[in-house]
């Protein structure tokens, strides 16, 4: 799975910044219903928000928040991080053929 491969160090930071955080089976069903219903739809997009900002989400607690932050750690990630200037896979821009 990609999960192996990640944490094998095979996978970049950056390329996870693209994965979709539904097709990430770590978390669980209501870490993705409450970051769907916030349009939190790239780990780069969740990765960008703080403990206040997750914690404000309806049905988000800190039982989430600490499976959430366990996960990231083991992606060498964690909440708050500068992703520079990456944009979600939807928002690049098409290449030149």
């Amino acid at each position: 799975s990609w999960a192996r491969w990640s944490r094998a160090g095979l996978m970049s930071i950056r390329a996870r910044f693209d994965l979709r955080i539904q097709d990430i089976p770590e978390l669980t069903v209501r870490h993705n219903t409450c970051f769907n219903n916030k349009e939190i739809v790239y780990l780069g997009q969740l990765v960008q928000k703080n403990h206040d900002q997750l914690m404000s989400i309806r049905n988000f607690g800190r039982k989430s928040l600490r499976g959430l932050e366990q996960f990231l750690s083991q992606l060498g990630m964690h909440l708050g991080m500068d992703v520079g200037d990456w944009k979600p896979p939807d928002e690049h821009e098409p290449q030149a053929q």
